[in-house]
């Protein structure tokens, strides 16, 4: 029996839906194990002022174990202040781990001198790379607020 164009179609997309469910499960996964907001002296803080610099001490951890198919991963992570959905501070930096390994770096933003006061959401995300260039998202976003004062 000769398969007719019906039966290559469905053959065709079923090895697609499982070749795109191989490479998402072979996506390193990372999590954010940890931030809290630093002075400029390394002291944790949660109150800033106007003109401070806020340290944004940030964990990640690879947490998947197949290091023998995926050595090492590279990750952007964007660090976002914004205060009633306005961001007003961003930091970013780009790394690459291993599985099982964890790196702790810490961005930082100015709160500039005409900010607004009151409670601001520092908001921690963890990509593949930049939007732009076709980025997705590889850990939960983890969040934090901190007050800003006059």
């Amino acid at each position: 029996m000769v398969p007719t164009w019906r039966t290559l179609t469905a053959l065709i997309l079923i090895l697609t839906i499982l070749a795109v469910s191989c490479v998402a499960a072979q996506q390193a996964q990372f999590e954010i194990a940890g931030i809290r907001t630093l002075k400029e002296d390394g002291t944790p803080s949660t109150t800033f002022r106007r003109g401070e610099f806020v340290l944004v001490e940030v964990v990640i951890r690879r947490t998947d174990t197949y290091y023998y198919e995926i050595p090492e991963a590279r990750f952007l992570v964007l660090v976002r202040a914004t205060h009633e959905d306005v961001m007003w501070g961003l930091g970013a930096f780009m790394a690459s781990l291993a599985a099982g390994q964890s790196i702790t770096a810490i961005p930082a933003f100015r709160v500039p001198e005409d900010a607004p006061t009151g409670t601001w959401r520092i908001k921690v995300f963890v990509w593949s790379n930049w939007a732009k260039y076709g980025g997705v998202p590889l850990a939960t976003p983890v969040e934090t607020e901190i007050t800003v004062t006059g």
